[in-house]
């Protein structure tokens, strides 16, 4: 296991993706939840097209012009998106 910020979990996959001046952070492995229950409209929202878990924690990198260079620090809750931030935990049809 590493020990700087950036660094995944063993078995995670973590990919940060350009959003809104800053990059979102989004996790695949099989320690991420498979999604929803009962709510495939959730699950279908939260997930990007390869799979990844969306986040919406923002983080700002510490090189620019390398990404590989990983973050150098996250950003305030101000910074995310706010969408990704609450869900609804009524179970459907209540």
């Amino acid at each position: 296991m590493g020990g700087r910020p950036q660094d995944p979990l063993p078995g995670a996959e973590v990919k940060l993706v350009p959003a809104e001046g800053a990059h979102e952070i989004r996790v695949k492995g099989p320690n991420v939840t498979p999604g929803y229950f009962a709510r495939p409209d959730l699950t279908a929202a939260a997930f990007d097209a390869d799979g990844f878990y969306q986040t919406g924690d923002a983080v700002a990198l510490a090189d620019p012009q390398d990404p590989n260079a990983g973050p150098t620090r996250r950003l305030p809750a101000s910074s995310r998106r706010p969408e990704r931030l609450t869900t609804s935990l009524t179970p459907p049809g209540t």
